[in-house]
């Protein structure tokens, strides 16, 4: 019997904890009990197997629960070397994950008693259902698979002849988008790519372009969903690009490219509660214009403007958003505005990343970028993997956004410097 195995045996009969630490090389914490083990994961692919195998046999049970903490990074590990999924038949809970989503970011506990008090104190919250319902169906096969893929799709950086990996940390932003993060020379970082490397990444794999796909104003649809805006409402239906039509609402002209680019910057911060005087200075336009803008816009859309407003910083500090994820801001009660719709934007591109991976079977997911998806497709697929994903991503649901209406934008390109609408 290994070292490992005569640890693991201490805690056969135990409920567990399991916890990962590192983003190069991971560390396994193991604690049952009294009992604490730690296993260094082995990059070496029989090495591994040998360690999984252990831990399945003497730890991995269906009847139990099982407390995890970051265990993203262990199904991405398994990915990374073995290139398998690694299906674990506990009841995986990670403490990590349903803890950031009530906005409690604390350091990994140290024994199972902690866990344990830890995570009946998230149960017991008054939307534990729905986090739940949410954890179910977006978290756990994020963590299971669909971040584990994509950091293990990678990217071909031709200049200097790597291939390099992403890194998300899941609910890691204060809106509840995943955060990324470069932490080796072999890793990217997605969210922030610069000119020069757009230029000199290609798909990691042979004959493979980039199909970019992502949300049109999906804020605002979003907003005109929870808020339930009769005006904004009339512009969805039109089919028509939304700030188009939002321009011609605000100043009766005709829309023009530049005229949508201004609409874009101008709707959302004054819905977010910017003034003329720093509108005008972003904006670089008269003061006087700004103004009857900002007029403008709070008549027309007044509905979508008091349900922004009604949302308040509650007397612990915290907010809620549409799901019942919470943030803490103190004082800052300007800051909500902005939060009561992204994050529950967040929520849904998350579950879109989630059906995405699960239904399209001809295409990878290189990178999920804020509201958008990248692939790489093969040149011959495009048009398949195109409306397979607009169907899926136009769609509402009937749990978690009913009557949602959104559209979508594509492009496919060689590089990422060089994309086309697809025709």
């Amino acid at each position: 019997m290994s070292e490992l195995a005569q640890a693991l045996e201490q805690l056969v009969d135990s409920n567990i904890f399991i916890a990962v630490e590192g983003t190069v090389s991971k560390r396994l914490i193991i604690i049952g009990g009294n009992k604490r083990v730690q296993i260094d994961l082995s990059s070496d692919r029989s090495q591994l197997a040998e360690q999984l195998g252990e831990i399945d046999f003497y730890i991995n049970d269906p009847n139990k629960v099982l407390i995890g903490w970051d265990l993203k990074n262990l199904f991405s590990h398994v990915g990374n070397v073995l290139g398998l999924k690694y299906d674990l038949d506990s009841n995986l809970l990670d403490l990590k994950v349903l803890e950031c989503f009530f906005g409690v970011f604390e350091k990994a506990p140290e024994s199972f008693k902690t866990a344990q008090s830890r995570l009946v104190s998230i149960m017991q919250d008054a939307n534990w259902d729905k986090l739940k319902y949410i954890y179910k169906n977006i978290y756990l096969p994020l963590i299971t698979s669909v971040i584990p893929d994509i950091e293990n799709a990678g990217i071909i950086h031709t200049k200097n002849r790597l291939k390099l990996n992403s890194y998300y940390e899941i609910l890691g932003q204060v809106n509840g988008r995943s955060k990324c993060s470069k932490f080796s020379d072999k890793s990217f970082n997605p969210h922030s790519i610069n000119e020069s490397d757009r230029e000199l990444f290609r798909p990691a794999g042979f004959d493979e372009i980039f199909m970019y796909i992502d949300f049109n104003h999906q804020e605002v649809s979003m907003l005109q969903w929870l808020s339930d805006d009769p005006e904004l409402g009339k512009n969805l239906a039109t089919g028509q690009d939304l700030y188009n039509t939002i321009w011609r609402d605000i100043t009766t002209l005709e829309p023009t490219p530049d005229s949508r680019r201004i609409c874009k910057g101008i709707f959302l911060p004054v819905i977010f509660g910017q003034g003329a005087k720093s509108l005008s200075k972003r904006l670089g336009i008269p003061f006087d214009v700004a103004n009857k803008l900002i007029t403008k816009i709070q008549n027309k859309y007044s509905v979508a403007l008091e349900y922004v407003a009604k949302q308040i910083v509650k007397d612990d500090g915290y907010a809620l958003d549409h799901y019942g994820k919470k943030r803490f801001f103190g004082e800052q009660d300007y800051r909500i505005r902005n939060f009561v719709i992204q994050s529950p934007a967040s929520t849904v591109c998350l579950h879109k990343l989630v059906m995405l991976h699960r239904e399209i079977k001809d295409a990878r997911i290189a990178m999920h970028v804020h509201d958008g998806y990248i692939f790489y497709v093969r040149p011959s697929d495009c048009r398949k993997v195109y409306n397979l994903s607009k169907d899926i991503l136009e769609s509402d649901d009937d749990n978690l956004y009913p009557n949602l209406k959104l559209k979508i934008s594509c492009e496919i390109g060689k590089n990422l410097n060089d994309m086309k609408p697809i025709n």
